[in-house]
């Protein structure tokens, strides 16, 4: 336990120092670039409104079902870094961070990292745009310049990506690459090609619009921020519709979906088949009342038995199912074993009343006895029932690969 203490303590400390870094890396390359940029020719009207798109635009953050949070204004920034440069982008940022830490009430070094990560992204942006352009040079620039935006997008998003990854994979503790292929890729690939497709028109509509074409670029960041919504509301329904609504676990929707998805995959998995015994018995001489909360009850016993990525589906009434992607038969096994001691030492309470709680429990595992699927499925139930004519409170294990049918059944 030190020695996890110690490890948070240490990341806590690099997570500090490479956002204080971010920050300060973005403040100077704005400060730097502020020295090379003439603002005499520039239309004070021009600054003060895109200033406040700016502050009102990053105020507005919309996060997916997958916890990737978006900022619609990312259209706005890229359009005012192509047609101004740096020092005008990092103006139209630097209001909306400033609102950000003074919405939270105290100086906050992860809205500064916000703005630095965005002012690095930015730059890195214009950078490659300008050395693509200049080794073209003016005729075919005027012939490639969309291509060149394009690069400069796909840039852009990978530095940003880059930068939010190192940033996670210290506070989290997790690998570098499987980050920022989830937050790349994975988290977003529905969204990822009209998210910067729809910055195109905002780069042309501003370059050859003005002002007029800035009041269609925002339009466009509104819709955008619509779609965003949009399919956030989607993934939450479709995630209702996939829960059962007493217990907060998956549904048996959910499960043949899930099947279908993982119908080819090659890797081992195991299945448990759970049934909880006696139940009828508690609803008939407790009421439906205390039998839902002791269905409550076990489904949280069982969540906090299994493996973090193995999956807890309600079946049916009082049989749950439990997927554990990855586990071979030993380690399935010995989840249903740690599963079937927690429930036994969790009796149940409602009202005062001491319910005592066991489970039968029936496993199988892919590919050792049958494909994932709805027989790999009818093996584990199967199983369970032996479980239950053995003399309930035990597990037994279907066993495919020895002849039988299924293995003595045993009780932990």
């Amino acid at each position: 336990m030190t020695a996890r203490l110690v490890g948070c303590i240490r990341r806590s400390h690099l997570l500090s120092a490479y956002e204080l870094a971010v920050a300060a890396g973005g403040l100077t390359l704005w400060l730097w670039s502020l020295t090379r940029f003439s603002f005499s020719n520039l239309d004070p009207v021009l600054v003060a409104v895109l200033s406040l798109a700016g502050a009102v635009l990053l105020q507005v953050r919309v996060t997916l079902s997958s916890g990737v949070s978006f900022a619609p204004a990312l259209p706005l920034i890229v359009a005012v870094l192509f047609k101004h440069g740096l020092p005008l982008t990092a103006l139209v940022i630097a209001p909306g961070t400033i609102i950000r830490v003074l919405r939270a009430g105290h100086p906050s070094l992860a809205a500064f990292f916000a703005a630095g990560q965005m002012i690095l992204s930015a730059a890195s942006a214009r950078a490659i745009a300008s050395l693509v352009a200049a080794g073209l040079g003016p005729v075919a620039y005027a012939r490639f310049d969309i291509l060149v935006w394009l690069l400069a997008i796909v840039v852009l998003d990978t530095v940003n990506v880059s930068l939010v990854s190192v940033r996670l994979a210290l506070q989290q503790g997790r690998p570098f690459t499987e980050l920022f292929l989830q937050i790349g890729y994975r988290d977003r690939r529905a969204l990822l090609i009209p998210y910067n497709v729809l910055i195109l028109p905002g780069i042309w509509l501003y370059n050859d619009r003005g002002l007029f074409g800035l009041f269609l670029c925002l339009l466009l960041v509104l819709g955008f921020h619509r779609l965003l919504v949009m399919q956030r509301e989607f993934a939450q329904n479709v995630e209702t519709g996939m829960r059962d609504s007493l217990t907060g676990c998956y549904n048996r929707r959910f499960l043949e979906t899930w099947f279908r998805q993982h119908a080819r995959r090659s890797g081992a998995c195991g299945l448990l088949f759970v049934d909880l015994d006696q139940f009828k018995t508690v609803n008939d001489c407790h009421g439906h009342d205390v039998g839902d909360a002791v269905l409550q009850r076990l489904s949280a016993v069982l969540r906090d038995s299994i493996r973090e990525d193995d999956l807890l589906i309600r079946y049916a009434g009082d049989e749950f199912v439990v997927a554990c992607p990855g586990a071979g038969k030993a380690e399935t096994i010995a989840v249903a074993e740690r599963l079937l001691s927690a429930v036994r030492s969790q009796a149940a309470v409602e009202d005062g009343t001491a319910v005592p709680c066991t489970v039968n429990v029936g496993v199988a595992s892919s590919p050792d006895d049958a494909p994932l699927g709805w027989s790999l499925l009818g093996l584990a139930d199967q199983a369970m029932y032996e479980a239950k004519k053995s003399g309930r409170d035990a597990i037994c294990v279907s066993d495919q690969q020895v002849g039988s049918s299924l293995s003595a059944a045993r009780s932990s």
